[in-house]
């Protein structure tokens, strides 16, 4: 199952194109760690995308639009494990 939420005005085809792009280095990276936590996916001029693959190898993508400010690896990992922990 994948599925893209767009908004008004967003690229379709390029955020499609980071989003399946990031899903092929995520397998490689599933494949080279057993950390659930993958980083950053892929990068571009935009956008930024991380990944996290727990155990039951379903696959989570978080795309960010790229601004000036700079996201650490740590604070995307704290929004995963806090948007589980919430759902649990």
């Amino acid at each position: 199952y994948f599925e893209l939420g767009f908004k008004e005005g967003s690229n379709e085809l390029e955020l499609s194109f980071c989003a399946y792009s990031s899903l092929d280095v995520m397998d490689e990276k599933i494949m080279e760690t057993q950390d659930i936590f993958l980083g950053t996916l892929y990068e571009n001029e935009t956008h930024r995308v991380y990944g996290y693959c727990p155990s039951s190898r379903m696959k989570f993508l978080a795309l960010y639009k790229t601004s000036n400010q700079i996201v650490e690896n740590q604070v995307v990992f704290f929004l995963y494990i806090s948007g589980i922990i919430k759902r649990s």
